[in-house]
């Protein structure tokens, strides 16, 4: 049953999405994937901060829970990165795609890179 799903799957996401005539401005899974992506670089800037914190001595943290933090923020950057790749590849005209890359930098990254640096300069 599994290799008759496997092997209906490619054809029917062809059949589904690439044949189809539908147009959208942006792909809105690729914009809400770059707002993840803007608030993970938050909170990169953020533990990095606390590590240096640390480091300096004034606020000693637990090195479990900082690699804790740092392992879950990289699981989660890596599991959105291939959902928005995935989402680009089979179901979006790469125009929809670019123009959504675009704007959720536009909308989101540079604002938090703004914000990062005047927080933590």
């Amino acid at each position: 049953m599994l290799s008759r799903f496997r092997a209906t799957l490619p054809t029917d996401v062809d059949r589904c999405c690439r044949g189809a005539s539908h147009t959208h401005l942006v792909s809105d899974h690729i914009f809400l994937g770059a707002a993840l992506i803007a608030i993970f670089s938050a909170e990169a800037h953020l533990l990095a901060a606390d590590v240096r914190r640390s480091w300096a001595g004034r606020r000693p943290l637990d090195k479990t829970v900082l690699t804790a933090a740092g392992a879950t923020l990289a699981a989660l950057f890596a599991l959105t990165c291939v959902e928005m790749h995935v989402t680009a590849r089979h179901f979006h005209a790469p125009v929809e795609s670019v123009a959504a890359i675009a704007t959720g930098l536009a909308c989101f990254q540079v604002p938090v890179t703004a914000v990062m640096l005047r927080v933590l300069s």
